[in-house]
C-alpha cells in the first residue's frame, strides 16, 4: 500500500491499533499490509509529531440503499442538474459494487447517465448503466417546476429525488 503525503512520517492505524510508521520519501510512504475488515487510517505527521492530515477507509457492508445527491440546486442561468447515484450500506459507507441501475424521470429529461468506468460498453444516452465502484452520475434538464428522478436496482428499495 502506498500513502501519498508531503513530508514527515505516515502512521497506519487499523481498527484503532497502530500497524506501522514509515518515513515519507518523494511524497510517498510504502507499507505491506494484509487485508482485514474495519477502519484503516493513514495519519500524516510532521517531524514534531503534529498531525498534518488523515485519510480514513471503511469496509463496506452489504448494499442497503441507493443514495441520490444533487449538486448545487441553485445554479444560476441553467436548467441542468447533476445527480450523483451511490450504492451505500446500512451505515452509509459507499459499497464498491457494479450492479445495474435503472433511471426514470418526470418533469425533466435525462441527458446522460454514466459511471466513469473506462471500459464500459454502456451508452450514455441509455436510461440504465452499471455502477462503477458504487457510483454513477445522471445529467438532467428541468422541464417543469417539480422534476423528479427515480432510480432502482435489483433487490433494493427504489429511491427518488425531487429536483
Amino acid at each position: 500500500m502506498t500513502v501519498y503525503a508531503r513530508e514527515g512520517v505516515v502512521r497506519l492505524v487499523l481498527n484503532g491499533e497502530t500497524l506501522d510508521e514509515q518515513p515519507v520519501r518523494e511524497h510517498r510512504a510504502a507499507f505491506t499490509v494484509s487485508y482485514a475488515p474495519g477502519v484503516l487510517e493513514a495519519v500524516s505527521l510532521d517531524e514534531q509529531g503534529r498531525e498534518l492530515g488523515r485519510c480514513t477507509l471503511r469496509t463496506a457492508g452489504t448494499p442497503a440503499r441507493l443514495v441520490l445527491r444533487a449538486e448545487d440546486k441553485n445554479m444560476p442561468g441553467t436548467k441542468l442538474r447533476y445527480v450523483h447515484i451511490e450504492l451505500r450500506d446500512e451505515k452509509g459507507v459507499l459499497c464498491p459494487g457494479e450492479r445495474r441501475v435503472f433511471v426514470s424521470t418526470q418533469g425533466c429529461r435525462l441527458l446522460g447517465l454514466g459511471s466513469a468506468d473506462p471500459c464500459t460498453t454502456d451508452s450514455y444516452a441509455a436510461a440504465d448503466c452499471a455502477l462503477w465502484r458504487g457510483r454513477a452520475l445522471a445529467v438532467l434538464r428541468r422541464e417543469s417546476s417539480h422534476p423528479l428522478l427515480t432510480v432502482r436496482t435489483e433487490g433494493l428499495p427504489e429511491t427518488s429525488l425531487l429536483l
